[in-house]
């Protein structure tokens, strides 16, 4: 996979950093550029060298787009986001009086095929990658200007069905040096994949399930 810098987590931006000849403490830049300044685009960190603004511009970045927004009477708001390769997910923001929950996708479409779910309706086409499903957290803070505090993975797919990069997201949205969003705050949704429910526990996670 090629991953996208930011999906990547800070000793591997180092590494990145490194290979391209600049000192390692950069990427605490480029990591802060992109999980507390919620930006993408390289050119904007003005603290970086222009030469190194360059360099890492042959490195792909995960984008995302608000291609529509829905607004019930509830006041909770759904979201189509546009990826880089024109397919459409959907996550969706609730404001409560004590927290504001986002309940994101982990999948393009699903392959579970419960007859109940809308996600299944539409064909399965790919996993998103970590980056993919961290933009739509930091796209709805920047379109509501609320911070997101409680997670909920239960938009379209199944999270355990991309185990890989649904623990890469975890483990970013809760770094210390970028949101810093507690563990407590995430609920995972899953249809029953048991041998990726007892490799979750092994993960050591205290999220919710």
């Amino acid at each position: 996979m090629n991953r996208n810098l930011n999906g990547m987590y800070l000793n591997e931006l180092e590494e990145v950093i490194v290979a391209v000849g600049e000192k390692k403490f950069r990427a605490k830049q480029l990591f802060h550029h992109f999980h507390v300044e919620q930006g993408r685009d390289i050119d904007q960190i003005q603290v970086l060298p222009k030469a190194l603004r360059e360099k890492l511009n042959d490195y792909p970045v995960s984008e995302a787009t608000i291609a529509h927004m829905l607004q019930s009477k509830d006041g909770s708001k759904k979201y189509l986001l546009a990826l880089d390769d024109g397919n459409i997910i959907e996550t969706v923001f609730m404001s409560y009086e004590d927290r504001n929950t986002l309940c994101v996708s982990s999948q393009v479409g699903c392959l579970m095929g419960c007859k109940f779910c809308a996600s299944t309706k539409a064909t399965f086409v790919r996993d998103l990658q970590a980056a993919e499903i961290l933009n739509q957290v930091y796209e709805v803070e920047k379109d509501t200007g609320a911070r997101i505090d409680n997670i909920v993975l239960m938009g379209i797919g199944e999270p355990l069905d991309n185990m890989e990069e649904v623990l890469r997201f975890i483990r970013l949205v809760t770094d210390p040096k970028g949101k810093n969003l507690s563990m407590r705050s995430i609920t995972l949704s899953t249809s029953g994949l048991v041998p990726n429910i007892y490799r979750l526990a092994d993960e050591g996670l205290s999220i919710n399930l």
